[in-house]
């Protein structure tokens, strides 16, 4: 097993086999919602971002249904997203996760949990697979 803690540590020549981000959704919405990860295209500060300078995104790299069940763990397959990363490191800007009816005239929000979060096997991964 390969352990990677940045893909800047993965070879550019590398062949990405699989790429699975995993986020835990720590509230569900009430009712299920389809949450896509679209790739984004230009830098962005973590304090700074806010709704009116976000930057553009690539479009749904994958989508995933969430359930109304709190406390489990979502999949998306980036293995596409994560591929150019390695091949092109400075167009790695990250995912965007949206529902996919952003102007859905009933509110249904899911939360996450963050790369802050005190409990360790419940923050963000991405487990990458690949051969060199």
């Amino acid at each position: 097993m390969t352990w990677t803690s940045t893909l800047s540590t993965i070879p550019t020549s590398a062949r990405v086999q699989s790429a699975t981000l995993t986020l835990t959704m720590s509230t569900a919405p009430t009712a299920s919602r389809i949450y896509e990860v679209d790739r984004v295209l230009a830098s962005w500060g973590e304090t700074s971002l806010t709704w009116n300078n976000m930057p553009a995104t690539a479009g749904a790299s994958a989508t995933v249904s969430t359930g109304t069940t709190s406390g489990v763990n979502l999949s998306w397959d980036v293995t596409l997203d994560v591929a150019g990363f390695v091949a092109a490191p400075a167009t790695n800007f990250g995912w965007q996760v949206k529902d996919t009816v952003e102007n859905s005239t009933t509110t249904r929000t899911g939360t996450f949990r963050t790369r802050n979060f005190s409990t360790a096997s419940q923050r963000p991964t991405l487990t990458v697979i690949y051969a060199t």
